[in-house]
C-alpha cells in the first residue's frame, strides 16, 4: 500500500521524506505588563512530502490531477491516518515545489524520463 494518496486514487509512489509541521490558527499578544493572551481556535498540519524515481506515468498522474483541479482542494491520505484513503482521507491544498527529472532502472527497465517530486500539502 502506498504511503501517499491524492484523491483517493492516485498513489505517490517511492516516498522517502516526510516533514509535518502544525500551523496555529489563532492569535496571540502580550499585555502592556507581558502577560500573554492568546486566542487559538485550532491547528492544521502542513506536510513537505518528497518521492524520487517516479516513471513518468506515476509523475503524469499526480501532476495531472492537480492541473486539472487548478491546485485547490483535493483529497488527500497518509498510511498514518488508518483506514483507507476512501474512508480517512482529509482536504488539502497540494502544491508542486519541486520537479525534476532523472534516470533510473526499475525492474530491468531503463527509465530515461523518471522524476524525483517535492509535494507541499496544507490541510484545509
Amino acid at each position: 500500500m502506498a504511503v501517499a494518496v491524492i484523491n483517493e486514487t492516485i498513489d505517490v509512489p517511492n516516498v522517502y521524506q516526510q516533514d509535518i509541521s502544525r500551523i496555529i490558527i489563532g492569535d496571540n499578544t502580550r499585555t502592556a505588563l507581558g502577560k500573554l493572551r492568546i486566542d487559538q481556535i485550532t491547528y492544521k498540519r502542513e506536510w513537505t512530502i518528497s518521492a524520487r524515481h517516479l516513471t513518468y506515468n506515476e509523475y503524469f498522474d499526480v501532476i495531472n490531477h492537480l492541473n486539472n483541479i487548478n491546485y485547490t482542494a483535493t483529497d488527500f491520505w497518509l498510511d498514518e491516518f488508518g483506514g483507507t484513503p476512501g474512508n480517512n482521507s482529509t482536504q488539502a491544498k497540494i502544491e508542486l515545489i519541486d520537479d525534476e527529472r532523472v534516470q533510473f532502472s526499475r525492474n530491468g527497465t531503463w527509465h530515461s524520463d523518471g522524476r524525483n517530486i517535492t509535494l507541499e500539502v496544507l490541510e484545509i
